[in-house]
């Protein structure tokens, strides 16, 4: 008798749980024919098979909703917004940092403006930079965030603006000339195409860039640990805070733009120089004595600057800094140069 009444209250439980459960396929169904109706215009929907997950994503003429088909519904307001990016810079201690930057509200807010029947938005209407953007073309990833990329019209590359649902009032924002970020099936790739940071001499015009990735909730959670110059050199950012950046520099201008020195076979001086000097009448001679004992430079070159060692010819004290040993050359106080390793 017993069992018999356990039995019946498990059936009598589970026949409660199942008519007092909610019924997520038709209420998903039914709120998308409700959205529908009222010119809502749906980013994304999902309803699994077992009932475990459902949301859909939709744009109302103000705002981005994400609706669980909960007790409550996840707003992102599209009328007030601070842009904000991830940008790599060196701090006031010379320190490399990698860190979120909110443009302040008193330089700008940011707004778009929807028109659900034409189905676009009008992002940043008075700034320069303004966009606008077809509901088409905005990609949703899940119910984390939605991202659109916009040409530049200054350049050849794309601006991106991405919507984190979970930032309210924050609106990412990179500028393709500057840095671009691109989805890849998981997360963002982030390129700082121009890093506040220290350049060295001779490198003001080279290309710097710093790589990171971006989880599809606007968290950094990856980042390479050295900035990458002219497509290929690699400077750890641990050298920014150490002092070692300056060598790095040194050696990556010495190999992106030799210098070599030179020495003239007839009047002996030494020049550095990117190619080889002008053959013109020696200075040494040139001023003294007659036109029968001037001559001209011959060069030839002893070797390629750098920043290793530094050698001096031990009998006319001339000192070269190179990465190499340097050629014999001529001497003024002998036939050649003999030269002496200093450091």
């Amino acid at each position: 008798m017993k069992s018999k009444w356990l039995t019946f209250l498990m059936f009598l439980s589970m026949v409660l749980t199942v008519s007092c459960g909610k019924d997520y396929n038709a209420l998903f169904q039914e709120r998308i024919t409700e959205l529908n109706k009222e010119g809502k215009y749906i980013l994304n929907q999902y309803n699994d098979s077992v009932g475990k997950e459902h949301y859909i994503v939709y744009i109302d003429v103000d705002k981005i909703v994400v609706d669980t088909l909960g007790d409550s519904l996840q707003v992102y307001p599209l009328n007030v917004m601070e842009h904000f990016q991830y940008r790599a810079k060196t701090d006031n201690n010379g320190k490399f940092v990698f860190e979120k930057e909110i443009t302040p509200k008193s330089t700008l807010v940011s707004s778009a403006q929807v028109d659900l029947k034409n189905k676009e938005m009008l992002i940043d209407k008075n700034i320069m930079q303004s966009a606008n953007v077809k509901f088409k073309d905005i990609k949703c990833v899940g119910k984390d965030c939605a991202y659109v990329n916009v040409k530049n019209p200054s350049g050849n590359n794309n601006n991106t603006y991405i919507f984190f649902f979970n930032k309210p009032r924050l609106l990412y924002v990179t500028y393709g000339n500057y840095h671009s970020t691109i989805f890849n099936g998981k997360s963002f790739d982030i390129v700082d195409k121009d890093p506040l940071v220290k350049r060295g001499e001779g490198l003001y015009d080279q290309k710097f860039e710093y790589k990171a990735k971006m989880s599809t909730k606007g968290e950094i959670i990856q980042k390479d640990d050295y900035i990458t110059v002219a497509g290929e050199y690699k400077i750890p950012v641990s050298a920014y805070a150490s002092g070692e950046v300056d060598s790095y520099f040194a050696k990556i201008a010495a190999d992106l733009k030799p210098t070599y020195y030179w020495n003239c076979q007839n009047c002996y001086k030494v020049v550095k120089s990117e190619s080889k000097p002008e053959s013109g009448f020696c200075e040494s001679n040139f001023f003294t004595g007659s036109t029968s004992t001037w001559t001209v430079h011959s060069w030839v070159r002893l070797c390629k600057a750098g920043s290793l060692h530094t050698y001096q010819c031990q009998d006319c004290g001339v000192q070269v800094k190179t990465n190499d040993v340097p050629q014999m050359g001529a001497c003024r106080y002998g036939a050649n140069h003999v030269w002496n390793q200093l450091q």
